[in-house]
């Protein structure tokens, strides 16, 4: 290989390129590439399973173009024996066989990986975490180099592995906070705490008072994905998440408990109000009152009211708005029906500076004519 020119070489590297991007051009006709706007409409187990088909046959067409490729320059230097120099067509035939080799593994190693993930969406019970998926692919295809480059090219093992341990240093140094976000990945798919399409909850990394609902879209070396139900997606990485407190809505399973307070007059009996709110249920197919029955609860007295706790369960927690907003509007409603008031706070005011009759004046000509308690 050391009496290639670098004109030669630079020829022989590109005929390998030539022969990717035709693999890679084949594969996005067919099968075809999962595209972006199919990644916000589908489920991940389906996305995922996509991805591994247009990977195997990438990795499919690339060998047998470069297995072509090589036969034709070794038909070419058969028939025309001056027309290419002798030493471009041995070198070309290693580098040739050990492309060919390296696609052909890869072809093996993705069509495991296919069979893998058609086997789990067959049996859904089942999930297979994409971030170690793609950590065993990778290793797989770093030990597929190193044989074959061992066998075919002549490198040696040692003289491979102290490079790649002086590089890894050197990365490790360089991407310190990318490796912190890795290993997080790794753990949160070992201990199987986030799966995609699952539903979590976790602190907003911007405004820590406030919470981000949303289903897990994918987790890769560096971040997690979630799609909020509003269609936001948040790129949280990992280190992060792993130091964050998750609220996992799918996890054992997703049935959940709802709350929800209503404010009445204390004058109106406990048992017309838990005739009215419970009235507001029936029908309701998302309600599971066959998990535990709904209940209506005192929860406070207050100087106006009394508080009221209405719950529920059901296995649409994540995507709660919704089904609480109708079940509202139901009890709006109800208490209309029923004659039931909801209670009216007067408005008080403290008064600095101006006299009673001074502070009614500025109010009426501003607002209008009003209650004014002075204190």
């Amino acid at each position: 290989m050391e009496e290639m020119s670098y004109s030669d070489l630079v020829i022989d590297l590109a005929i390998l390129l030539i022969s990717l991007l035709l693999g890679t051009i084949l594969a996005r006709v067919f099968p075809g590439y999962v595209r972006k706007e199919k990644i916000a409409s589908s489920r991940v187990e389906e996305i995922e399973i996509k991805r591994s088909h247009f990977r195997l046959f990438r990795a499919g067409y690339v060998a047998i173009i470069a297995w072509i490729i090589h036969k034709e320059i070794g038909l070419i230097e058969s028939v025309f024996p001056d027309f290419i120099p002798a030493h471009f067509v041995q070198v070309e035939g290693k580098l040739s066989i050990f492309w060919f080799l390296f696609w052909f593994a890869l072809l093996l190693i993705h069509g495991l990986e296919y069979s893998l993930r058609w086997v789990v969406q067959i049996r859904k019970k089942l999930s297979l975490p994409s971030l170690l998926m793609s950590i065993v692919r990778i290793f797989l295809i770093m030990g597929a180099i190193i044989v074959i480059g061992q066998n075919v090219l002549d490198w040696h093992p040692t003289t491979l592995l102290a490079s790649t341990a002086i590089l890894s240093m050197v990365f490790g140094l360089a991407f310190k906070k990318t490796l912190s976000d890795l290993l997080a990945g790794i753990s949160l798919n070992l201990t199987h705490a986030i799966i995609p399409s699952q539903w979590i909850r976790i602190p907003s990394p911007r405004f820590p008072d406030s919470m981000i609902s949303g289903e897990v879209l994918s987790t890769n070396w560096r971040e997690t994905r979630v799609r909020t139900t509003a269609g936001h997606v948040y790129i949280i990485p990992n280190s992060q998440l792993a130091g964050s407190v998750v609220h996992n809505m799918s996890w054992p399973d997703k049935v959940r408990r709802h709350a929800m307070d209503f404010f009445v007059c204390n004058h109106v009996h406990p048992d017309l109000i838990s005739e009215a709110l419970l009235s507001c249920l029936g029908g309701n197919a998302k309600i599971l009152d066959s998990y535990k029955k709904s209940q209506v609860l005192v929860t406070g007295y207050q100087e106006f009211s009394i508080r009221y706790t209405l719950r529920f369960w059901t296995e649409t927690y994540h995507d709660s708005a919704g089904l609480e907003a109708g079940i509202r509007r139901k009890v709006w409603d109800a208490f209309e029906k029923r004659g039931i008031q909801l209670p009216v706070v007067p408005e008080i005011r403290i008064h600095k500076g101006k006299s009673l009759s001074e502070e009614r004046r500025d109010c009426s000509a501003t607002r209008g004519d009003q209650d004014i308690i002075d204190i």
